[in-house]
């Protein structure tokens, strides 16, 4: 009997520490990575959730083509969304056997009444949570999001367009990568717990608890392979780099232009499209999806990018069909700031993806030679 109570208890020990979590899928079913895109509020639709700006988006890897769910909304407690971060909830209080944390440079309404911000820290937001057997990365864009008690919506995401993605991830280079990422972007957090056989794990956890990141180098890329085998590029930058991700280090690195749909109000701020480079990157101008969804950017908050060119082709002659979702915006306040995208390289998804900014900003008034620049193949560019 006494033999049989130590297996037990050997048993339970061991399976409490192999907890995993994924992404979900609209069933509540694990999922190798999702897409959502939270609309922006259009009054005059008669799609109730559409027209209170609560209405998404959503793919993922089984279903490339965009889905719009109309009568569930972000609000709601039956989608991808909630049921991913359902298990952060139903788990936060069992802190030996998880590793979690929540980042937002604008902290959710439970904090502080919702007043509590910040301007000098990575201008991103996003959720990551594993167990020993695994975990995802949520990135996304909705200010005040998410609680880090229950699961709500914020009255202030209403108004504008806002983007997600979730990678499921195997544990330990899963959470290795996501940790290693944050340590360059200075990430604003509001929730983080770790027990210590993921200190053990991964002593770079300690400098995101005690706010000791990374400025040399100034930036980094890292593959992310998820549970299934699908490969991502995560892109991070720190705050006194001083440069623009995109154009300085997402469409040099991908080789490609770039489309790049981010916050543009405040025309004194905006970097504007960047041209005369080898690789030019175009701030997006109109967002068109199906279902008759169009908008122009001013009323879009969501931080993407899409390769454009044409002319960029791999060695077997195939464009590259590469997309970006993240957390910064292409503004003068935000070179400082530390911010990254995860990238992803898949012609089918691109098929989709690929059209939705419908029409963007030209490049600046440019002198002979960046005009001669910008209609040269990219090989013989300067």
């Amino acid at each position: 009997m006494f033999k049989i109570c130590i297996f037990l208890s050997i048993f339970y020990l061991i399976n409490a520490q192999d907890k995993t979590f994924t992404c979900r899928d609209m069933n509540n079913n694990p999922v190798d990575w999702f897409i959502f895109y939270k609309l922006g509020k259009e009054p005059w639709s008669n799609v109730p959730n559409l027209a209170n700006g609560s209405a998404f988006m959503y793919m993922d890897v089984n279903n490339v083509n965009w889905q719009f769910p109309q009568d569930i909304s972000m609000y709601d407690t039956n989608h991808a969304i909630y049921y991913t971060l359902k298990q952060y909830y139903d788990n936060k209080a069992d802190k030996d056997n998880t590793f979690y944390i929540l980042y937002n440079d604008e902290w959710p309404a439970n904090i502080g009444n919702g007043s509590i911000w910040s301007d000098d820290s990575g201008h991103q937001k996003g959720v990551s949570l594993f167990g020993r057997g695994g975990g995802y990365w949520l990135i996304h864009s909705i200010p005040k999001f998410p609680t880090n008690d229950t699961y709500g919506f914020p009255s202030n995401a209403h108004t504008y367009g806002q983007m997600g993605i979730c990678l499921s991830l195997p544990y330990l280079q899963g959470a290795n990568n996501t940790v290693t990422q944050l340590s360059y972007t200075y990430p604003f957090i509001y929730e983080i717990s770790a027990g210590q056989s993921f200190l053990n794990d991964i002593p770079r956890i300690n400098n995101l608890i005690n706010r000791n990141f990374v400025t040399t180098p100034a930036t980094s890329k890292v593959t992310f392979n998820t549970v299934d085998g699908r490969e991502f590029y995560h892109y991070a930058k720190s705050g006194p780099w001083g440069k623009d991700l995109y154009a300085d280090f997402v469409a040099i690195d991908l080789q490609t232009d770039l489309l790049v749909e981010s916050w543009d109000h405040n025309a004194s701020m905006n970097i504007n499209s960047t041209c005369g480079r080898k690789y030019d990157v175009f701030d997006a101008k109109n967002v068109s999806l199906p279902f008759n969804v169009a908008f122009s950017t001013y009323w879009d908050h969501s931080k993407y990018a899409i390769a454009y060119d044409s002319a960029a082709y791999d060695s077997a002659g195939h464009p590259f069909p590469y997309m970006c979702v993240g957390d910064i915006n292409r503004q003068l306040h935000q070179e400082v700031r530390g911010g990254g995208t995860m990238c992803f390289l898949n012609s089918t998804v691109f098929s989709t993806f690929g059209p939705i900014i419908s029409e963007h900003y030209g490049c600046p008034k440019a002198g002979f030679l960046q005009t001669l620049k910008q209609y040269l193949p990219k090989f013989l560019r300067f």
